[in-house]
Protein backbone atom coordinates (compact mmCIF):
# COMPACT_ATOMS: atom_id res chain seq x y z
CA UNK A 1 0.00 0.00 0.00
CA UNK A 2 3.16 2.21 0.72
CA UNK A 3 4.37 1.88 -2.82
CA UNK A 4 0.90 2.92 -4.45
CA UNK A 5 0.06 5.63 -2.18
CA UNK A 6 3.90 7.04 -3.32
CA UNK A 7 3.22 6.35 -6.61
CA UNK A 8 -0.47 8.54 -6.40
CA UNK A 9 1.70 11.29 -4.65
CA UNK A 10 4.07 11.24 -7.52
CA UNK A 11 1.14 11.56 -10.17
CA UNK A 12 -0.69 14.39 -8.12
CA UNK A 13 2.66 16.27 -8.17
CA UNK A 14 3.35 15.60 -11.82
CA UNK A 15 -0.68 16.90 -12.09
CA UNK A 16 -0.28 20.25 -10.34
CA UNK A 17 3.51 21.05 -11.62
CA UNK A 18 1.85 20.70 -15.44
CA UNK A 19 -1.17 22.66 -13.64
CA UNK A 20 1.07 25.71 -12.56
CA UNK A 21 2.99 25.51 -16.24
CA UNK A 22 -0.11 25.69 -17.85
CA UNK A 23 -0.83 28.98 -15.44
CA UNK A 24 2.43 30.47 -15.99
CA UNK A 25 2.33 30.28 -19.89
CA UNK A 26 -1.76 31.10 -20.19
CA UNK A 27 -3.49 31.51 -17.29
CA UNK A 28 -7.33 31.85 -19.20
CA UNK A 29 -6.87 28.04 -19.49
CA UNK A 30 -7.84 27.46 -16.33
CA UNK A 31 -10.75 29.20 -16.11
CA UNK A 32 -13.74 27.56 -14.76
CA UNK A 33 -17.15 29.23 -16.64
CA UNK A 34 -16.75 27.14 -19.80
CA UNK A 35 -16.50 22.83 -19.74
CA UNK A 36 -17.46 22.88 -23.37
CA UNK A 37 -14.99 21.14 -26.10
CA UNK A 38 -15.39 24.29 -28.74
CA UNK A 39 -11.78 24.88 -28.65
CA UNK A 40 -11.07 20.80 -28.20
CA UNK A 41 -9.52 19.27 -24.82
CA UNK A 42 -8.79 21.73 -22.15
CA UNK A 43 -6.70 21.21 -19.34
CA UNK A 44 -9.77 22.04 -17.27
CA UNK A 45 -11.04 19.02 -19.16
CA UNK A 46 -8.47 16.71 -18.18
CA UNK A 47 -8.12 18.05 -14.36
CA UNK A 48 -11.62 17.26 -13.69
CA UNK A 49 -11.30 14.06 -15.28
CA UNK A 50 -8.51 13.44 -12.55
CA UNK A 51 -10.47 15.02 -9.58
CA UNK A 52 -13.80 12.89 -10.31
CA UNK A 53 -12.09 9.90 -10.77
CA UNK A 54 -10.34 10.48 -6.87
CA UNK A 55 -14.16 10.61 -5.60
CA UNK A 56 -14.54 7.40 -7.55
CA UNK A 57 -12.48 5.45 -5.90
CA UNK A 58 -14.25 6.54 -2.36
CA UNK A 59 -17.65 5.55 -3.44
CA UNK A 60 -16.70 1.83 -4.31
CA UNK A 61 -14.12 -0.36 -2.01
CA UNK A 62 -11.45 -0.39 -4.28
CA UNK A 63 -8.38 -2.16 -2.93
CA UNK A 64 -6.19 0.57 -4.23
CA UNK A 65 -7.35 3.10 -1.19
CA UNK A 66 -6.58 2.32 2.24
CA UNK A 67 -8.56 0.52 4.70
CA UNK A 68 -9.07 4.04 6.58
CA UNK A 69 -11.26 5.01 3.43
CA UNK A 70 -12.82 1.49 3.45
CA UNK A 71 -13.55 0.70 6.76
CA UNK A 72 -16.89 2.19 6.08
CA UNK A 73 -17.94 -0.91 4.34
CA UNK A 74 -19.43 -4.17 6.49
CA UNK A 75 -17.21 -6.05 4.68
CA UNK A 76 -14.01 -4.55 6.39
CA UNK A 77 -15.47 -4.69 10.05
CA UNK A 78 -14.02 -7.70 12.07
CA UNK A 79 -15.28 -7.30 15.95
CA UNK A 80 -12.40 -7.54 18.35
CA UNK A 81 -12.96 -10.32 21.10
CA UNK A 82 -12.34 -7.20 23.95
CA UNK A 83 -14.69 -4.30 22.94
CA UNK A 84 -14.79 -1.62 25.22
CA UNK A 85 -18.28 -1.04 27.80
CA UNK A 86 -20.61 1.43 25.90
CA UNK A 87 -19.45 4.10 28.74
CA UNK A 88 -15.74 3.97 27.18
CA UNK A 89 -16.82 3.26 23.83
CA UNK A 90 -19.26 6.47 23.91
CA UNK A 91 -16.92 8.51 25.29
CA UNK A 92 -14.54 7.48 22.25
CA UNK A 93 -16.77 8.82 19.95
CA UNK A 94 -17.41 11.88 21.69
CA UNK A 95 -13.29 12.67 21.63
CA UNK A 96 -13.50 12.02 17.88
CA UNK A 97 -16.54 14.20 17.48
CA UNK A 98 -15.22 16.84 19.17
CA UNK A 99 -12.15 16.79 17.44
CA UNK A 100 -13.58 16.71 14.04
CA UNK A 101 -15.30 19.54 14.81
CA UNK A 102 -12.32 21.42 15.77
CA UNK A 103 -10.92 20.78 12.14
CA UNK A 104 -14.15 21.88 10.01
CA UNK A 105 -14.24 24.95 11.80
CA UNK A 106 -10.28 25.68 11.39
CA UNK A 107 -10.35 24.39 7.61
CA UNK A 108 -13.86 26.55 6.91
CA UNK A 109 -12.61 29.60 8.42
CA UNK A 110 -9.27 29.51 6.35
CA UNK A 111 -11.07 28.78 3.24
CA UNK A 112 -13.41 31.54 3.75
CA UNK A 113 -10.32 33.95 4.03
CA UNK A 114 -9.17 32.65 0.74
CA UNK A 115 -12.93 33.14 -0.73
CA UNK A 116 -13.50 36.37 0.75
CA UNK A 117 -9.52 37.86 -0.98
CA UNK A 118 -10.63 36.52 -4.17
CA UNK A 119 -14.30 38.24 -3.72
CA UNK A 120 -12.22 40.95 -2.94
CA UNK A 121 -10.07 40.70 -6.19
CA UNK A 122 -6.83 39.64 -4.72
CA UNK A 123 -7.09 36.84 -7.55
CA UNK A 124 -9.48 34.90 -9.70
CA UNK A 125 -10.70 31.50 -10.88
CA UNK A 126 -6.96 30.23 -12.33
CA UNK A 127 -5.61 30.64 -8.64
CA UNK A 128 -8.65 29.06 -7.24
CA UNK A 129 -7.97 26.09 -9.16
CA UNK A 130 -4.52 26.03 -8.29
CA UNK A 131 -5.35 26.20 -4.46
CA UNK A 132 -7.64 23.49 -5.07
CA UNK A 133 -4.82 21.62 -6.79
CA UNK A 134 -2.46 22.05 -4.47
CA UNK A 135 -4.59 20.69 -1.81
CA UNK A 136 -5.00 17.39 -4.01
CA UNK A 137 -0.94 17.11 -3.51
CA UNK A 138 -1.40 17.97 -0.11
CA UNK A 139 -3.93 15.20 0.89
CA UNK A 140 -1.20 12.62 0.29
CA UNK A 141 2.06 14.52 1.66
CA UNK A 142 -0.61 14.53 4.94
CA UNK A 143 -1.16 10.48 4.39
CA UNK A 144 2.44 9.71 3.82
CA UNK A 145 4.77 12.29 5.67
CA UNK A 146 2.52 14.60 8.29
CA UNK A 147 -0.60 15.56 8.85
CA UNK A 148 -1.09 18.67 11.17
CA UNK A 149 -5.32 17.61 11.69
CA UNK A 150 -3.44 14.42 13.34
CA UNK A 151 -0.75 15.74 15.36
CA UNK A 152 -2.35 18.95 16.68
CA UNK A 153 -6.22 17.48 16.38
CA UNK A 154 -7.62 14.49 15.88
CA UNK A 155 -4.91 12.38 17.75
CA UNK A 156 -5.49 9.33 16.19
CA UNK A 157 -2.70 6.76 15.70
CA UNK A 158 -2.51 6.25 11.98
CA UNK A 159 -4.78 7.37 8.99
CA UNK A 160 -6.27 4.03 9.28
CA UNK A 161 -8.09 4.97 12.02
CA UNK A 162 -8.65 8.79 10.83
CA UNK A 163 -12.22 9.88 12.10
CA UNK A 164 -11.97 12.01 8.87
CA UNK A 165 -9.98 10.47 6.57
CA UNK A 166 -12.74 10.86 3.43
CA UNK A 167 -13.39 14.02 4.13
CA UNK A 168 -10.74 14.73 1.90
CA UNK A 169 -12.49 14.80 -1.32
CA UNK A 170 -14.56 17.87 0.02
CA UNK A 171 -12.22 19.78 1.16
CA UNK A 172 -9.93 19.25 -2.13
CA UNK A 173 -12.86 20.99 -3.51
CA UNK A 174 -13.53 23.78 -1.37
CA UNK A 175 -12.22 26.74 -2.81
CA UNK A 176 -14.58 25.87 -5.55
CA UNK A 177 -17.78 27.19 -3.71
CA UNK A 178 -16.50 30.47 -4.54
CA UNK A 179 -16.32 29.84 -7.77
CA UNK A 180 -19.92 29.13 -9.02
CA UNK A 181 -20.09 26.95 -12.62
CA UNK A 182 -20.38 23.63 -14.51
CA UNK A 183 -16.89 22.81 -13.16
CA UNK A 184 -17.12 23.69 -9.78
CA UNK A 185 -20.78 22.22 -8.81
CA UNK A 186 -19.75 18.99 -11.14
CA UNK A 187 -17.12 18.32 -8.16
CA UNK A 188 -18.64 19.82 -5.12
CA UNK A 189 -22.21 17.23 -5.54
CA UNK A 190 -20.18 14.59 -5.81
CA UNK A 191 -17.41 15.42 -2.73
CA UNK A 192 -20.70 15.99 -1.09
CA UNK A 193 -22.14 12.30 -1.42
CA UNK A 194 -18.53 11.04 -0.56
CA UNK A 195 -18.85 13.15 3.05
CA UNK A 196 -22.74 12.29 3.41
CA UNK A 197 -22.29 8.73 2.68
CA UNK A 198 -18.95 8.96 5.40
CA UNK A 199 -21.01 10.63 8.23
CA UNK A 200 -24.20 8.19 7.65
CA UNK A 201 -21.97 5.11 7.89
CA UNK A 202 -20.04 6.25 10.92
CA UNK A 203 -23.47 7.40 12.85
CA UNK A 204 -25.14 4.11 12.15
CA UNK A 205 -21.78 1.91 12.13
CA UNK A 206 -19.28 3.69 14.67
CA UNK A 207 -17.98 0.30 15.82
CA UNK A 208 -16.46 0.24 12.15
CA UNK A 209 -14.59 3.36 12.86
CA UNK A 210 -12.19 2.53 15.71
CA UNK A 211 -9.52 0.27 16.77
CA UNK A 212 -10.69 -0.62 19.87
CA UNK A 213 -14.48 -1.87 18.22
CA UNK A 214 -12.53 -3.23 14.58
CA UNK A 215 -9.74 -5.50 14.60
CA UNK A 216 -9.01 -5.04 11.39
CA UNK A 217 -7.40 -1.28 12.38
CA UNK A 218 -5.18 -2.86 15.03
CA UNK A 219 -1.66 -2.13 14.42
CA UNK A 220 -1.02 -5.98 14.63
CA UNK A 221 -3.54 -7.06 11.75
CA UNK A 222 -2.50 -4.22 9.42
CA UNK A 223 -1.10 -5.26 6.13
CA UNK A 224 -0.37 -1.57 5.24
CA UNK A 225 2.38 0.19 5.61
CA UNK A 226 1.78 4.11 5.07
CA UNK A 227 2.81 5.06 8.62
CA UNK A 228 5.96 3.37 7.82
CA UNK A 229 7.60 7.15 6.70
CA UNK A 230 5.15 9.24 8.47
CA UNK A 231 5.90 7.86 12.50
CA UNK A 232 9.56 8.88 12.22
CA UNK A 233 8.58 12.31 10.56
CA UNK A 234 6.05 13.18 12.64
CA UNK A 235 8.07 12.13 15.68
CA UNK A 236 11.09 14.40 14.14
CA UNK A 237 8.63 17.61 13.61
CA UNK A 238 7.11 16.84 17.57
CA UNK A 239 10.62 17.38 18.35
CA UNK A 240 11.29 20.34 17.02
CA UNK A 241 8.00 21.83 18.27
CA UNK A 242 8.97 20.70 22.10
CA UNK A 243 12.25 22.27 21.64
CA UNK A 244 11.24 25.41 19.66
CA UNK A 245 8.49 25.33 22.99
CA UNK A 246 11.56 25.05 25.66
CA UNK A 247 13.23 27.42 23.82
CA UNK A 248 10.10 30.16 24.14
CA UNK A 249 9.55 29.69 27.14
CA UNK A 250 13.31 29.95 28.27
CA UNK A 251 13.07 33.37 26.78
CA UNK A 252 9.82 34.28 28.47
CA UNK A 253 11.36 33.16 32.06
CA UNK A 254 14.55 35.23 31.12
CA UNK A 255 12.83 37.93 30.41
CA UNK A 256 10.42 38.26 33.91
Amino acid sequence: MLKRYGFRLIFRMIVFVATFLVYLKDKSLLLLGDLSFRNGLQPVHILWVILMGEMILKIFPIEITSIGSRKQFKKFYRPTQQPPTEVEFATEIKQANVAARKVATLWLSGNLVIGLLYAQGFWGESEMLLITMAYYVGDLVCILFYCPFQFWFMKNRCCVTCRIFNWDCLMMVTPLLFVPSLFSWSLIIPATLVFLHWEIAYWRHPQRFFAETNQNLKCRDCLEDVCRLKQPVSERIAGILRLEGRAVNNRHHTRS
